[in-house]
């Protein structure tokens, strides 16, 4: 066998080789891409979640997301030591009154932290205090929030008996009653005079 034909035979077995693994392999790094994108998309979108809901943390959407972060970011240490600070921080007993406002300052720098850390893994280069002071909240949002919470109280309070549930036939000024008196009945005669 000559030199010539040594290549040729090298040439047509990479070339059957590469027919046979060149799609086997672009599908594999195909599916990497996608999963990669994936993954990044759905931190991206509990990232948002979270700064959606940064200012309203008792929303369902918020506690979700927060509930979230160990699946979508178990792999960043840095996110998962704020997470578990965090969540140290809310799972602890309320201190005395006089402690309250500093445990809430506490509490409110690690989830800065959290989002802070989310943030820089994901690229985004946000100042720890503008994450807080940048967060907008309507005061017609809190007001809202703070009637629904003080009606499903009381509802509560009725639908266990705790509370009567007051009933008051109201009629509006100048409304006729839909059921007029009833007629007085006839006057009766004295027993002696019936006929």
């Amino acid at each position: 066998m000559t030199t010539g034909d040594v290549i040729n035979a090298l040439i047509l077995a990479a070339s059957v080789i590469a027919i046979l693994l060149g799609p086997i392999i672009a599908v594999r790094m195909t599916r990497k891409q996608d999963a990669a994108r994936e993954d990044r998309q759905r931190k991206l979108d509990l990232y948002r979640t979270m700064m959606h809901t940064r200012s309203s943390r008792l929303s369902v959407d918020h506690v979700r997301a927060l509930n979230t972060i160990p699946v979508e970011f178990n792999e960043v240490p840095a996110v998962m030591t704020a997470f578990r600070s965090y969540m140290n921080l809310l799972g602890a007993p309320m201190p005395a009154v006089d402690q309250q406002e500093r445990f809430f300052e506490q509490r409110n720098d690690h989830f800065l932290d959290l989002i802070y850390q989310m943030g820089l893994f994901l690229g985004y280069q946000f100042d720890r205090r503008e994450l807080e002071r940048l967060a907008y909240v309507p005061q017609g949002f809190i007001n809202d929030e703070e009637r629904n919470h003080r009606a499903q109280a009381v509802l509560l309070e009725i639908l266990e008996g705790r509370r009567p549930l007051p009933v008051t036939w109201m009629m509006p000024p100048g409304a006729q009653n839909p059921f007029p008196p009833l007629p007085e009945p006839p006057a009766l005669a004295p027993p002696g005079n019936r006929a």
